[in-house]
């Protein structure tokens, strides 16, 4: 298992914002796959 987090005080928070709205994607879900990982995220 990988965890990705947004951590309270970071320097940048919207990006970090931007980044695990893309985690949470069709398309960085199917890179996961690609990958052989099993997607976490239900996507519709």
């Amino acid at each position: 298992n990988y965890y990705i987090c947004k951590l309270k005080g970071s320097g940048n928070p919207e990006n970090g914002a931007k980044f695990l709205e893309f985690i949470r994607s069709p398309v960085a879900q199917g890179i996961y796959e690609r990958y052989g990982f099993v997607p976490h995220f239900a996507t519709s």
